[in-house]
């Protein structure tokens, strides 16, 4: 999952714009959330993949779910993550170090 460019951009613009009063603000707050949470799902994608292969991935990735469904604020923290991942291709970075799939496992 890859998102354009510009998206990064148009958070920073919706979420400036979403502090004006009315519907412009309103408008452009709903924009800020949706592609924030989309970000998140990135976020989320971003930490499934540096934690493969990890003996505590599964204690890892369950606290992190336990901490965004009970608190709901780590949520902003997956979305910088996601965000981190666009402008440095963290996944990427992270598969060409660990290669190619064994075929073997």
């Amino acid at each position: 999952m890859q998102f354009p460019v510009y998206a990064p951009a148009l958070v920073g613009a919706s979420v400036v714009a979403s502090l004006l009063p009315g519907m412009v603000g309103t408008s452009a707050g709903v924009l800020a959330a949706s592609l924030l949470m989309a970000y998140a799902i990135l976020g989320f994608a971003v930490l499934h993949m540096i934690t493969r292969g990890m003996g505590a991935r599964p204690f890892t990735l369950s606290g992190i779910y336990v901490a965004v469904f009970v608190f709901g604020w780590p949520v902003l923290v997956m979305s910088l993550l996601g965000l981190a991942d666009t402008a440095f291709d963290l996944r990427g970075r992270a598969s060409r170090r660990r290669g190619p799939p064994n075929p073997q496992t």
